[in-house]
């Protein structure tokens, strides 16, 4: 092994560490790749960069040498790039490699592709997050024990629907148990999480660790029974209980009505959130009181009700206002 080769091992052995990313970033410079080594430390400042003129100036950096580089520089893990990111319809996904902090962070693959070569792809760069867009196999992948390696899990692309999927069979995965973030939000007309799914999202034991949800843009109040309806509202009621790390959580263009926030925002659980996002959802009055009301909401930092389908009173945005402060977003 070279000690470029080491230095680069080094970096995928300890994906959340800046150290190592920062000590190779000084033996690129020393030996004449300057960009690389500039780009690995401006986007490490990114990280840590509030919003304002500073930061601008540099993300503007930053993408002008990933523009003129990021072919070469995402190579080692193009292998594994999921298929429909080089057919007729490419140009409709969203780019299938990421780099954060100087680094592939993301990346779009497959699910038969994770399980065989999954080694393969944590040693090309040290990857957290994963894509399984157009997905609708997971059994198998609820089996790899490769996935305690990953951080962060994108299925908004994916098929989560019961007719369709064996998603539930994921969300139970004892290997998940690293997970920090987890997206299983609709797309367009995929299939769409079901009671199915949230009952074993409820359920699991497997989710200490996790940070962050988002079950958004899922149809389950479009054209249900009653019955149906009853559970999926009883499901959401106790979707973080056993999840005692979560503090984000984004429910938004779900359809939600009053019906179903009232009861919600009673549950004990609500009160470890820092971020609610509610935003496209049909709350009137009776649930913005409900909000207001709640004792369990007073952690929050953002509570986000924009583009909610019914005009609220002035009376109630005032009201909202007077609860939350600058934490609601109308």
């Amino acid at each position: 092994m070279t000690e470029r080769d080491a230095l680069h091992a080094a970096v995928c052995a300890n994906p959340d560490d800046d150290t190592p990313r920062l000590v190779f970033a000084d033996w690129l410079q020393e030996h004449g790749e300057e960009e690389r080594a500039e780009f690995i430390r401006v986007q490490i400042e990114l990280e840590r960069l509030p919003v304002g003129k500073k930061r601008a100036a540099k993300e503007a950096r930053a993408k002008e040498l990933l523009d003129a580089h990021e072919k070469e520089w995402a190579k080692p893990v193009q292998p594994f790039v999921a298929g429909h990111h080089r057919g007729t319809y490419a140009d409709l996904y969203r780019d299938p490699v990421v780099f954060r902090r100087g680094f592939v962070d993301v990346l779009s693959t497959e699910a038969e592709l994770f399980c065989k070569s999954a080694e393969e792809m944590f040693a090309a760069a040290p990857i957290r997050e994963f894509r399984f867009d157009e997905c609708g196999g997971f059994d198998d992948l609820a089996k790899c024990k490769h996935l305690l390696r990953v951080r962060a899990l994108d299925l908004s692309d994916a098929v989560l629907s019961s007719d369709g999927s064996d998603a539930p069979a994921l969300f139970r995965s004892k290997y998940l148990a690293n997970l920090v973030s987890l997206i299983a939000s609709g797309q367009g007309d995929n299939g769409h999480l079901d009671n199915r799914g949230l009952t074993a999202l409820a359920n699991s034991k497997h989710f200490q660790k996790l940070e962050r949800l988002d079950v958004g843009d899922n149809w389950m109040f479009v054209d249900t029974p009653v019955r149906t309806t009853t559970v999926t509202r009883k499901l959401l009621w106790r979707l973080g209980a056993n999840m005692p790390a979560l503090r984000e959580l984004r429910m938004a263009a779900m359809e939600l009505k009053c019906g179903e926030l009232s009861a919600f925002t009673t549950q004990p659980w609500v009160a470890q959130l820092r971020k609610l996002d509610l935003s496209g959802n049909e709350f009137g009055e009776h649930g913005c009181r409900a909000l207001c009301a709640s004792k369990r909401l007073a952690n929050l930092e953002e509570l986000d009700l924009r583009e909610n389908l019914i005009e609220l009173p002035a009376a109630t945005k005032r009201e909202l206002k007077a609860r939350f402060g600058k934490r609601v977003l109308l």
